[in-house]
């Protein structure tokens, strides 16, 4: 084989490796902006759930509650703090429940009116 042959081969060999690392560090980057992506709505959902986990600890546990009431209830996953107070004007309990997943925080607010939840909503 020709010098001239063994140079082109160099050449073609060494952009193929170019081309290949290229492709290799776009994919790295690709799966690794996904896993962030997946990771981060994985804690803004568990955030929410254990807000709505403190709504329905709320209602099981108001009847027995003085007002103002606040508690700050931690799990092994994150945290969820209450705050409930009674509405002058019917007597319903408001319920603001915060639920934490690592910097993630969700707010979830309900009434609560006779025993039975009226409404809540997802601030």
């Amino acid at each position: 084989m020709s010098s001239h042959k063994r140079g082109v081969v160099i050449i073609i060999s060494l952009s193929m490796t170019l081309i290949l690392m290229i492709l290799g560090m776009t994919f790295l980057t690709t799966s690794g902006g996904d896993y962030f992506i997946a990771s981060r709505q994985k804690n803004i959902t568990s955030a929410f759930y254990l807000a709505i986990a403190g709504i329905e600890y709320a209602y099981r546990e108001s009847s027995e509650w003085t007002f103002p009431h606040s508690e700050s209830i931690k799990l092994s996953t994150g945290s969820c703090f209450i705050e409930a107070t009674i509405e002058s004007d019917s007597g319903n309990i408001e319920v603001v429940a915060t639920g934490k997943m690592g910097k993630f925080e969700k707010v979830v607010r309900t009434t609560i009116s006779g025993g039975a939840v009226i409404r809540w909503r997802e601030n």
